[in-house]
């Protein structure tokens, strides 16, 4: 079987439109007037699903109007110029929404004019969904590298090739172009890592590379603008079926202000810890004599007290015990120092357990 073209010219012989069916690729031909003139197998994509009934009608009978407005423009263009044109346009037909490759050469006669036009056309919209599904995964991964403060890089040793993420990049503060990705570039490496630190990375990459165990550490880095930062980083080691490590792949995460917040804490906390001891120390066993308050205090003193306890502040105390509101500040500097405690609080703890309780 031969296919013949609207100019007379055999387009494929028998064998080749057998092939063509199973290929991917789709090819058709249409006149001067853009009606389809031959079609060796179907093309949903295009509208086509019955190749016979689509000959002679234009793609405005096949396809959405909006499509059939993108692919006429793309085939005028082609006429119009005379020489091949290609582009990528998204089609809405009966079997669905497609994205199309369609590749466009001008047909001429044995007068040499323009006959008609010869095209192939990939249905690309599979590759174009996983593109997009990978670029937002990849967008994903920036914005959740971003919020947690995290980067991933990856060493090709064989060919001594690194990659980082985004991610990566802002942790340090460095830009691709600033960036040597090479594991030989060890004056460059070794800048970015605080000078106490270095031998314990270089050794723990090492370690993974001699052992092919992977590896866990904190580290302390030096961004280009002069701070310090703190990296917690895991790497995994990949080896061929030798056991020959080939790459290496890890994970880092700015954990500066986490390290410092536990730091605060536990200072926070061995402070109140203190405070506590020393309280419990004050109320449980008082300290100064071992006599009462009764003995340590002057009547006087033993009265500002009770009323310290009472909830009573020193301008109170004095109008109610019709003295300067200084004479009751030195009583109190005064009963402080007897009783060996730092703060009123801690006096009137003293006082309520050895007065108030049975």
């Amino acid at each position: 079987m031969t296919a013949v073209g609207p100019v007379g010219a055999p387009i494929v012989e028998g064998g080749c439109v057998a092939a063509l069916t199973c290929s991917p690729v789709r090819v058709f031909q249409q006149d001067a007037d853009l009606r389809y003139a031959w079609i060796p197998a179907p093309m949903p994509c295009l509208g086509v699903d019955d190749p016979g009934a689509a000959l002679g009608r234009d793609d405005a009978a096949l396809v959405a109007p909006e499509s059939a407005a993108a692919l006429t423009e793309l085939k005028r263009r082609c006429l119009t110029s005379g020489g091949c044109e290609r582009g990528e346009v998204a089609v809405s037909s009966p079997a669905g929404t497609f994205v199309v490759d369609l590749t466009v050469k001008p047909l001429r006669g044995d007068d040499g004019e323009l006959a008609g036009i010869a095209c192939a056309v990939i249905d690309i919209t599979e590759w174009r969904r996983v593109e997009g599904a990978l670029r937002e995964s990849r967008e994903m991964l920036a914005e959740a590298e971003h919020l947690a403060r995290m980067g991933s890089w990856e060493w090709d040793i064989d060919a001594d090739r690194i990659q980082w993420s985004d991610g990566l990049y802002e942790i340090y503060g460095l830009t691709p172009d600033t960036f040597d990705a090479r594991w030989a570039a060890r004056d460059q490496r070794e800048q970015r890592v605080h000078p106490e630190d270095r031998e314990r990375v270089e050794a723990a990459v090492a370690r993974a590379l001699e052992t092919g165990h992977d590896y866990e550490l904190e580290y302390r880095i030096l961004r280009p603008d002069g701070r310090v930062r703190r990296l917690h980083a895991r790497a995994h080691v990949m080896v061929d079926v030798e056991g020959i490590p080939r790459r290496l792949a890890g994970t880092v995460q700015d954990v500066t202000e986490v390290r410092a917040a536990e730091e605060a804490l536990e200072r926070t906390a061995a402070e109140l810890g203190h405070r506590a001891a020393e309280l419990h120390r004050v109320t449980r066993h008082p300290a100064g004599a071992s006599g009462a308050i009764d003995e340590l205090l002057t009547e006087r003193q033993r009265e500002i007290l009770a009323l310290v306890a009472d909830g009573y502040k020193n301008p109170e105390i004095a109008a109610r015990l019709v003295v300067s509101e200084t004479t009751v500040k030195w009583h109190m500097r005064q009963i402080l120092r007897k009783l060996r405690v730092s703060n009123r609080a801690e006096a009137v703890a003293r006082y309520v357990r050895t007065t108030r309780e049975p």
